[in-house]
């Protein structure tokens, strides 16, 4: 075809943001750190209470307190 004029050349583009996918990692990296933030607080919670649970017994047992339970409890 002659006389048609210069040739168009058309590029369509499409950049879409995966924003779903985003929100979903940013939600289970949230609930991970949830997670790990509540086991920290329990570990150090347990330990403590286990520090407390040995300075009670060992209160107990040098003010003789001790002795006393155990036969209460037999």
């Amino acid at each position: 075809m002659s006389g048609g004029g210069r040739p168009i050349h058309v590029e369509s583009v499409t950049r879409d943001t995966p924003w779903l996918l985003i929100l979903m990692v940013a939600i289970i990296v949230g609930d991970l750190a949830m997670m790990l933030a509540r086991r920290i607080k329990r570990r150090g919670l347990r330990r403590r209470l286990e520090i407390d649970d040995q300075t009670a017994v060992s209160a107990m047992s040098e003010s003789g307190v001790a002795g006393e339970l155990t036969i209460a409890l037999m």
